[in-house]
């Protein structure tokens, strides 16, 4: 069954249980994946321009100077820049990520498909924006109205915390349900797997810093 991205992810976000994480596993892809990402990657962004504009009507009139709209200008070409920081810092730990994955599933006795765990990882990247950038903003909202009725910072704080979590949780088992699926393991295997991984990713990041120091060392002499 074809499926549109933006189908599998509205699926996955809102009953991934019920359905969203058979459907990015049968019908997903890894274009799919990374293009559904690559848009919703520009939510959080979208969500502050708008918080930002929401700000401007309380300013007084006077302030508002050519310096003022260079620098929403300014501003606008940063949140583009920070987008595609955001993109091709998601490319490499996706494309190293993977084939280190692959290889730690398949010792453990998954399915041996790195394009797979790719397609996964993709989704996951998309569902964690979508996640935290709708959760928080919930929760902003909610600190907002509860903090001004209760007139409590302490309890706007909790609801912060409360939320925290619950985001956290949230996303930290729909994807270990997701990648469970796709390359047949338990759920406590793909975690190990997860931790093996984030150890050797670690690892090779570590080198590659202390090779690129030594480097910088050797020119500056």
């Amino acid at each position: 069954m074809k499926t549109k991205w933006y189908s599998d992810f509205w699926r996955l976000f809102v009953s991934p249980f019920s359905g969203g994480i058979d459907q990015v596993v049968q019908s997903g892809t890894l274009q799919k994946g990374f293009w559904g990402t690559v848009f919703l990657w520009a939510i959080p962004y979208i969500i502050l321009a708008l918080f930002g504009t929401m700000l401007i009507p309380f300013l007084p009139h006077n302030e508002f100077t050519g310096l003022t709209y260079l620098l929403g200008i300014g501003a606008s070409f940063m949140f583009i820049f920070a987008w595609l920081i955001c993109i091709g810092w998601s490319f490499v730990v996706v494309a190293i990520g993977s084939y280190v994955y692959n290889w730690v599933i398949t010792k453990m006795g998954g399915t041996d498909n790195v394009q797979a765990i790719m397609k996964v990882s993709w989704y996951l990247q998309g569902y964690g924006v979508l996640l935290f950038s709708i959760g928080y903003t919930i929760i902003l909202v909610l600190m907002g109205m509860l903090g001004l009725a209760f007139d409590s910072r302490a309890f706007a704080g909790v609801i912060y915390f409360v939320g925290t979590i619950a985001l956290f949780v949230i996303s930290i088992w729909v994807s270990l349900e997701l990648m469970a699926t796709q390359v047949m393991l338990t759920k406590m295997k793909v975690f190990i797997a997860s931790i093996l991984t984030s150890i050797i990713f670690a690892i090779i990041w570590a080198l590659f810093m202390a090779l690129l120091s030594g480097c910088a060392s050797l020119m500056g002499r």
